[in-house]
């Protein structure tokens, strides 16, 4: 009881600005210099936020050259405390240890003890050959932090942290639509997805800073499901996707496409977790936060309905939607869903969460919401759970039935955006500039210029540019490498491009109904469509009869 009333204390008074205390002394009537520093700690239940900030990582964001740069190292390593106990004199590192820490252990005694997670914690494997960032995306002192005592109190971070599913993000709509549909209602409270891989994922308030970031941490050797073991750290396989991202990061820049996606970059951190108390002192992956809201997260809003046609058909930015489309099939992404698509109350569209690109998933040249032909596509179009897919099914042979009801996300269509519903090789300026750097390029070049460490991928950019180049985007969609198998590939859906409100009912402004499971003669594409929406797959004799004719 005593360690939750006194945890639970420090974790009330975590948000509080810590500038004052540095200028005092002090923080909560706590001598700073009697608060041990976080890397003299195992565990640490409230780290104070009062290290140097982290001005020079955060002012240039750089893309990391495969040497790296020796002065950015020595400024990491400064800026993660590394050595930071010598700043402490003899005295105050003595009293620290015999005071503050020894009685920190003792609240800390039953966490010490119970801790079946570390006790299960094993070395890491030998580093080399597990890629350019395995080194600095785990922990390697793991042993030796374990041998020190566990702390209810300490300074030395730079990096405040909170759980990105732990406080709802407010969604504020724009004078246009709340004047218009809104009836009242000021906004949408959401909340960020905590992600369904190994990684965490964070708020992160840097030291000195105003401004909020999404941090993603690797290789924490504690699972964020209670009473499991940790997760294996799978460094290649991060390194590999931390390359791609950074890669794409440098493309989006060549591209001008930087509107569509918020920064990424690889730097340091220092921090504890939140309610855990574990020290982070390693690398991770740093984020602008999104603007606006997922358009998941927007379909799925209470009393949204008034409002969604609006953004979604009258402001949405088409021309946003096409460059996301292009650089989808530029990258060959394979995860572009909703809940990677954010939209603002201004219908300005960013796009997140790009590691399943460049060959990363096998058979797969694209798959995305906005590009048809592809599995999220389709699926969209039919209902996640199946219940568009029955209203067409029940109704469609009615005569004089024409449209029902529509996902809103469904505006979101490369064809929307494009005369006749085709590109051919009409790009943005800037992307047309990009794309005819990279068909020039060799493959070393690119490889060279994105920090690919793998043919692979510069193979994927120069293929795609030149076929986008040369043959258009539809040809590439088609017929361009690498190539959906049949997993990804599916029958185009006809385009919805405007949402009208018919009865409460959200639909196409045109006669509009979507291909139905039944409807395909492929039985693999059948069999695919009807395991993600939950349909039995309807008898081979007479399925399909009369919908396909």
């Amino acid at each position: 009881m005593r360690y939750v009333l006194v945890a639970t204390t420090l974790w009330l008074l975590a948000g509080v600005v810590v500038n004052n205390a540095e200028a005092s002394g002090e923080w909560h009537g706590i001598k700073l210099d009697d608060v041990p520093h976080v890397d003299t700690c195992n565990y640490c239940m409230k780290c104070i936020v009062d290290g140097p900030p982290p001005a020079r990582f955060f002012a240039r964001q750089l893309h990391e050259t495969p040497e790296g740069d020796s002065s950015d190292h020595a400024h990491a390593n400064s800026w993660l405390g590394h050595g930071s106990a010598a700043t402490y004199s003899d005295a105050q590192q003595d009293h620290i240890s015999r005071s503050s820490v020894r009685s920190n252990t003792r609240v800390h005694r039953q966490l010490q003890s119970t801790d079946s997670q570390a006790a299960a914690f094993s070395p890491p494997p030998p580093i080399e050959s597990l890629g350019r960032y395995a080194a600095k995306l785990q922990p390697l002192d793991e042993l030796e932090k374990r041998a020190k005592p566990n702390c209810t109190i300490c300074r030395g971070c730079n990096v405040d942290l909170a759980e990105v599913g732990s406080a709802a993000v407010s969604f504020s709509l724009s004078t246009t639509i709340r004047s218009t549909a809104m009836g009242g209602v000021g906004g949408i409270q959401f909340t960020h997805g905590k992600g369904a891989s190994n990684s965490w994922l964070f708020f992160a308030k840097p030291a000195g800073s105003d401004k909020r970031y999404i941090l993603k941490v690797f290789c924490v050797p504690i699972s964020k499901v209670r009473n499991t073991a940790p997760p294996k750290c799978s460094a290649r396989t991060y390194s590999e996707r931390l390359e791609l991202m950074l890669g794409q990061q440098k493309l989006v820049e060549d591209c001008g496409v930087q509107e569509i996606a918020p920064r990424v970059w690889f730097g340091p951190v220092s921090a504890v977790l939140p309610g855990i108390g574990y020290h982070v002192r390693w690398y991770g992956l740093w984020m602008e936060e999104a603007r606006g809201i997922t358009l998941h997260g927007l379909s799925t809003a209470r009393h949204a309905g008034q409002f969604t046609y609006q953004l979604m058909g009258r402001m949405l930015n088409r021309t946003q939607v096409q460059m996301g489309a292009i650089m989808d099939v530029l990258t060959a992404q394979c995860d572009r869903h909703s809940e990677n698509i954010f939209v603002d109350s201004h219908g300005n569209l960013q796009y997140i969460d790009n590691d399943k690109a460049l060959g990363v998933v096998s058979n797969c040249g694209f798959d995305s919401m906005i590009i048809p032909t592809s599995r999220y596509h389709s699926v969209l179009r039919i209902g996640y759970w199946h219940h568009i897919a029955n209203y067409y099914r029940r109704n469609r042979h009615r005569v004089g039935f024409c449209k029902g009801p529509v996902d809103m996300r469904s505006t979101v269509d490369y064809r929307c955006t494009a005369p006749n519903g085709t590109l051919g090789t009409a790009y943005p300026a800037t992307l047309s500039r990009c794309m005819a750097m990279l068909k020039g390029l060799e493959v070393p070049a690119i490889m060279e210029r994105y920090g690919f460490s793998k043919e692979k991928p510069a193979i994927i950019l120069k293929n795609r540019a030149t076929d986008m180049m040369e043959r258009g985007f539809e040809w590439t969609l088609e017929h361009g490498a690498p190539r959906n198998g049949p997993r990804f590939r599916l029958p185009a859906q006809p385009p919805c491009c405007e949402l009208v409100l018919e009865n409460k009912m959200l639909t196409c402004a045109h006669c509009w109904m979507p291909l139905l499971p039944e409807d395909y003669a492929n039985t693999t594409d059948l069999a695919v469509v009807s395991s993600l929406i939950g349909v039995r797959r309807p008898p081979a004799a007479g399925a399909g009869a009369g919908a396909g004719a």
